[in-house]
């Protein structure tokens, strides 16, 4: 029988933990190089596929573009369409008409590919633009603080004052020669001034919308109590400010240049929108002067030029296979 140095066996034993230990640290580098293989696999893969998704939403514009230009007929597909090192294919059924399904497919420069698909997206016919630029029959006004009690429904000059009375503009059109499924695009109020007594370069003026009712009258810079002032809606009926309009926010504003005489506008196509859809009532809109304007003076519907009286621009559209005929409403 052997014997062993004791010194030996010690030793054997203090190695073999040590070994152990380098085992599993082989062990756990392999895993964690493999993992980090994968990982970086793992993340081009992600990347490439990111890429193809953004190639893809690029065709589907591209095939919206068409659509939008196409008038409801002859839709066409695109084939390996380049995008740089990238290509995207799309396809639109049915052809003609709305709705529609669109599929584009893009594919990075590695082959990786990936494709959306849009169901019942609605196709529109070519913008339309309809004037609203009422003569006499129009419906506007404006109220002075200062004169309470007076109607001034058909002055042919509209004053709208910040300081040191204030003056209001209150003014409405007839929307309902809009095709009733039409689609508002963009909508201007435009109103043409005609001289203001002070202003600044930063002086604005600011539309918000009506929520009362309000009759025009005939006044005309006299005392008529028919119509709309300061004090109530049609000359009997008591109202106040800012309870009769909707005074949180501006729906729009527009600065005024104080040595230019001409057309200043307002964009106003969501109140528009919502008028139109019958989401709110149409009780028209109202203008004020921020306190730096006095007296700035615009022409109003009763005005003998009828092309510088207010209008209303308007551009909309219709869903294919819709009647978009003007005056199409109930």
């Amino acid at each position: 029988m052997m014997h062993y140095p004791e010194n030996t066996v010690q030793n054997g034993y203090i190695l073999l933990p040590v070994i152990l230990a380098l085992t599993i640290l082989a062990v756990l580098s392999y895993q964690m190089t493999t993992e980090s293989a994968l990982n970086v696999g793992s993340a081009v893969r992600n990347q490439e596929m990111q890429t193809a998704k953004y190639v893809a939403e690029a065709g589907l514009q591209h095939a919206i573009w068409q659509l939008n230009q196409a008038n409801c007929s002859g839709y066409s597909d695109f084939t390996n369409e380049s995008l740089g090192e990238y290509q995207y294919n799309t396809s639109i059924t049915p052809k003609n008409g709305s709705p529609v399904t669109v599929i584009a497919t893009g594919t990075d420069a590695n082959g990786t590919a990936y494709s959306i698909k849009q169901e019942s997206m609605k196709v529109y016919q070519t913008y339309q633009t309809l004037i609203l630029q009422p003569g006499s029959e129009g419906k506007d006004a404006w109220v002075d603080a200062n004169s309470p009690k007076d109607n001034f429904g058909k002055s042919n000059w509209m004053t709208i004052s910040g300081n040191p009375t204030e003056k209001y503009f209150l003014g409405y059109f007839d929307l309902s020669s809009l095709p009733l499924e039409s689609k508002i695009i963009t909508a201007s109020l435009e109103m043409y001034m005609a001289s203001v007594t002070n202003a600044t370069s930063s002086s604005s003026f600011s539309l918000f919308r009506m929520t009362q009712n309000w009759i025009e009258g005939t006044g005309d810079w006299w005392d008529a109590r028919d119509g709309v002032n300061w004090d109530t809606s049609d000359g009997s009926t008591t109202w106040t400010w800012p309870d009769n309009h909707y005074s949180i926010k501006a729906i729009a504003t527009t600065k005024i240049n104080p040595s230019f005489d001409g057309w200043h506008s307002w964009d106003i196509q969501k109140l528009v929108s919502l008028w139109h859809s019958n989401k709110i009532s149409n009780f028209g809109f109202l203008i004020k002067a921020d306190s730096s304007v006095q007296d700035a003076g615009f022409y109003s519907s009763d005005f003998k030029n009828t092309s510088k009286n207010p209008k209303l621009i308007i551009t909309y559209t219709c869903e294919c296979g819709v009647s978009c005929v003007v005056g199409n409403s109930p």
